[in-house]
């Protein structure tokens, strides 16, 4: 009995030991463990195709999220601290279009909470005010 307890304990932590491993400074290592907790999640709803990937910063400026963008539609945000997922959908779009402007990053402060920021002023996403 005790060699059956001592098993399922095992199986159960090998796969938080895995993602504790892939939660380094690492910046490709974490969008690779991101990238696999969104798929995960949008590929039980369908066939998607992921289009880009925008970081989402704290208002610390710290990366604090991944925004996955798929194709024909549906997003998911990942936690980069923890892999957890705070907001996705299968059928609505991104609030955070790919962009590649230096000028300008993206400022997630939780869900419904989109901004961006270009370095003089944030502006709030969903209502367009500064």
């Amino acid at each position: 009995m005790k060699k059956i307890a001592s098993v399922i304990i095992l199986v159960l932590l090998i796969p938080s030991l895995a993602f504790y491993c892939l939660a380094d400074e690492n910046p490709l290592t974490i969008q690779t463990g991101a990238q696999f907790v969104a798929d995960s999640q949008i590929s039980s709803f369908g066939t998607y195709e992921l289009q880009s990937v925008s970081p989402l910063y704290n208002i610390n400026s710290d990366l604090e999220a991944l925004c996955f963008n798929y194709s024909p539609s549906g997003y998911v945000i990942v936690n980069v601290n923890d892999f957890s997922i705070p907001e996705f959908s299968p059928s609505s779009t991104t609030p955070f279009p790919y962009s590649d402007s230096a000028n300008s990053s993206y400022v997630y402060n939780g869900p419904l909470n989109y901004f961006s920021y270009d370095n003089i002023k944030y502006t709030n996403l969903t209502s367009g005010n500064c």
